[in-house]
Formats: structure tokens, sequence, C-alpha cells
């Protein structure tokens, strides 16, 4: 699917539901750094099939639950058990707000242009922005957020 909003809310009204969600590692742009390795978190499962089974979670929501997700990072599938009651849910994709930050005129790609400490709490923002926040590894193991012109 090619998602364009910014995930989906999922209120379960009556009944209930199990989501199967696992890492899409295509979504470059919805990770930090990559996706989540599954393999050790507690709960988490072998997909069915080939060898190559990725790890996923399930999900058991009830009524009155409320699931957001984001549907471009993440593959997912529903399940329903035999009852008596009805499933009933309600979805809605949301849109949040991507601010695009300016860089100075003239500062070359992948140019640091401010450190972590230099960075202000109001960064100008603008359609079409020309820089991005990006965390890079430091030569002694620790990290940083620097502003990088893209």
């Amino acid at each position: 699917d090619d998602v364009t909003h910014s995930g989906t809310w999922h209120a379960q009204l009556s009944g209930s539901k199990t989501w199967l969600i696992r890492p899409n590692a295509k979504a470059e742009d919805d990770w930090i750094h990559s996706p989540p390795d599954l393999a050790h978190v507690k709960g988490a499962e072998r997909s069915e099939g080939g060898a190559g089974r990725a790890w996923r979670l399930r999900i058991h929501v009830e009524e009155g639950d409320l699931m957001v997700l984001n549907t471009r990072a993440w593959y997912h599938r529903t399940e329903l058990q035999p009852s008596e009651w009805w499933s009933i849910s309600l979805a809605r994709d949301f849109h949040l707000p991507v601010a695009q930050i300016v860089c100075p005129v003239g500062v070359k790609k992948s140019e640091i242009v401010l450190d972590e400490d230099d960075i202000p709490d109001n960064i100008p923002t603008k359609s079409g922005g020309n820089c991005a926040l990006v965390e890079v590894d430091e030569d002694d193991g620790e990290t940083q957020i620097v502003l990088v012109a893209l």
C-alpha cells in the first residue's frame, strides 16, 4: 500500500479483535535508526510460513480499547475469534503536521549546521524545508542530535 497518512486509530466498540503486527523494514523514513528487532521482545512470536519467518507481535484488544498504529511502519492484519457477539470497531486515518526545518542559504548538502547544544528550542520551519534533525554516533560511543543540510 502507498500510505500517505501518519497512522490510523482504531476504537474497539464491541467484542474483541487480535492484531498481528511486524515492522516494515522498507519504511525507512518511519524509523530513527532501523526497524525494531522483535526477536528478544517478550511475547513476540514467529510468523507462519517458510524458513525466513519474521517476528511479530500479537495484540488483543477488547471493547473500549483504542489501538493507534503507524500503518506505514508496521505490516498488520487482524483475526476475529469465534464468538456469539459482533466485533465492531471504528477506524480513522490521521495526519500529523510535519515541520520542515529551514537552514541558512548556501549550506552544502550533508553539512552539519548546528550541534545539539546550539539547536534552538524554536527552530524555524516552513513548507519545503532544507534541513533535518539527525542522531549521529560520536567517537566515544555516545550519540548526539545535530542539524544537517539536505
